[in-house]
């Protein structure tokens, strides 16, 4: 950089410094406590949701700032589009039967066009509650097997967090410990 642009560059920055008003006095610098809202303060329930063949209506009842054991099922044969990293893609159709590990988000069926939900399955380490698996799923009777006998599932304690789209909504479940479903 030549004497001529550094001379510039530091005119500029002093004319910036003159130009912005001084900090108000009266203003505190201390930080703003927020308030917790009501449905931040019930005690945490478990939910079961049968995705797909469930109502959405149970899903829409939720409240921002809820905390809740959730457990999602999807039918049989049914999967997820998963994000790993930055990449979404449906979770693979030979998904081995038990414990998934390595998904950053997964992105479940509601039942309803106005409504999405996501969730966020966190750090095994630090939400060991929270669970995604593929499960075997017994056949009803001998003579009537399942087309596809594997069921996915997540579930695990979660906090609701609420995203509005213009013609929609969206419920993210956020990973918590499991003490906080422990009230």
């Amino acid at each position: 950089m030549n004497t001529g642009s550094l001379l510039s560059v530091l005119i500029f920055a002093a004319v910036i410094a003159a130009c912005s008003p001084a900090p108000d006095p009266s203003v505190s610098a201390t930080p703003v406590a927020f308030e917790t809202s009501p449905a931040a303060s019930r005690a945490p329930t478990r939910l079961d949701f049968d995705l797909l063949t469930g109502t959405p209506e149970a899903l829409e009842a939720l409240q921002a700032g809820e905390t809740h054991f959730v457990s999602f099922a999807l039918p049989a044969g049914q999967l997820p589009n998963v994000r790993r990293g930055d990449t979404w893609a449906p979770l693979s159709p030979d998904c081995a039967h038990g414990p998934v590990f390595g998904l950053d988000e997964i992105a479940l069926p509601s039942g309803s066009n106005h409504l999405i939900v996501s969730v966020v399955p966190g750090d095994p380490e630090s939400h060991a509650a929270n669970l995604a698996a593929c499960d075997y799923r017994m056949p009803g009777t001998a003579s009537d097997p399942p087309a596809d006998p594997v069921q996915f599932r997540v579930e695990g304690c979660f906090r609701v967090h609420e995203v509005s789209i213009p013609t929609a909504r969206q419920l993210v479940f956020l990973p918590r410990a499991a003490e906080a479903c422990e009230k």
